[in-house]
């Protein structure tokens, strides 16, 4: 098994794995924090930039990914992460794709929350594993369910620095069953 690290710069020299998530920056601390968690801190990185990518919500935020592919970068796979109110289906991402001219090789969902997508364009191959955040709406659902799971009452919004202790403090077993979609495609994507 690899180990994961989520670092934020991008080499365009070196083979890597991109982190694409939501413009809130509780999306980005999560991430690092729920990887850390079920995958310790060394190993291989996921970067998680904003640069050249835009601002950008749901599946819209994968421009950023063909762009860096049309600009030679080597990416060999892509988190996704995106939050239930801007993703109808599985099958929504391979449309998507399949307009912006990839090929899709397969579709394989890992449960109701993630899948992993594999698809091609021209010799470039990129594998896009999707965590879809909330139950109806945004990853806010799933930091509700790990302040229940933790505390065992409602608490209210977080700031930042607590959100961070408490990810710190959940076990491992009650962050996967509060971030499950996150919590599969990290899994999928440290297969690799």
């Amino acid at each position: 098994m690899v180990r994961l690290r989520v670092v934020g710069y991008l080499s365009p020299e070196a083979k890597c794995l991109l982190a694409v998530v939501g413009d809130g920056p509780r999306d980005a601390l999560i991430l690092r924090e729920v990887a850390s968690k079920l995958n310790g801190h060394r190993g291989a990185s996921l970067a998680l930039t904003q640069l050249p990518l835009t601002e950008r919500k749901g599946l819209s935020a994968l421009e950023g990914v063909v762009e860096l592919l049309n600009r030679g970068y080597r990416v060999e796979g892509v988190l996704l992460l995106v939050d239930k109110e801007h993703v109808a289906s599985f099958k929504a991402v391979e449309d998507w794709l399949r307009k912006r001219g990839f090929d899709t090789a397969y579709l394989q969902e890992l449960g109701p929350k993630a899948a992993v997508l594999e698809a091609s364009r021209g010799h470039r191959r990129l594998k896009v594993y999707l965590a879809v955040a909330g139950d109806s709406k945004s990853m806010e659902e799933d930091v509700e369910k790990l302040i229940r799971k933790v505390c065992r009452e409602e608490v209210g919004e977080l700031e930042t620095t607590l959100l961070k202790r408490l990810i710190q403090r959940a076990s491992v077993d009650q962050v996967r069953r509060a971030f499950d979609g996150l919590a599969k495609a990290l899994e999928a994507l440290l297969e690799l």
